[in-house]
């Protein structure tokens, strides 16, 4: 069953990428190859932290926000800056704005994804909670006797 799971999201993760390259073929009046890649670093890591890392759980707040960061970091700058869409009126966000926010959103998509595994492997090694006290509960079983 885990093999279905696993094809049906890599379905949709090759799915989400074409909807995403279809996106950025669209002919539009501003373009800079530098922030279509950091768009596509975002997109392709989001997708891939959603549909392809094996999770254990079936929806997590790891997904949820993998799916917001896809959407809203993502998705929703692409098609802001390609059409260019402005805002009360203000004109238009200058490119090396776009180019410094997509560095360091990438920057803390990383650091948010290193220190959630670190701690979901710390959590689930020898100083788990879980096994302290199982542990505590043998040790003092095997005393008794």
């Amino acid at each position: 069953m885990e093999k279905v799971g696993l094809k049906f999201s890599h379905f949709f993760f090759c799915l989400l990428l074409l909807t995403y390259f279809f996106l950025m073929s669209i002919h539009s009046p501003r373009s800079n190859i530098l922030i279509y890649v950091q768009n596509a670093i975002v997109v392709v890591f989001s997708l891939y932290n959603l549909f392809v890392r094996k999770d254990s759980y079936s929806y997590s707040l790891y997904k949820i926000f993998n799916l917001f960061s896809l959407f809203f970091f993502g998705l929703t700058p692409l098609l802001q800056y390609k059409f260019d869409i402005q805002f009360y009126k203000l004109g238009y966000v200058p490119d090396e704005y776009y180019i410094k926010s997509y560095f360091s959103l990438i920057l803390v998509l990383l650091i948010y994804n290193y220190t959630y595994i670190y701690f979901c492997k710390k959590m689930s090694g020898s100083l788990s909670l879980y096994r302290f006290f199982d542990y505590s509960k043998k040790k003092v079983n095997e005393s008794v006797y």
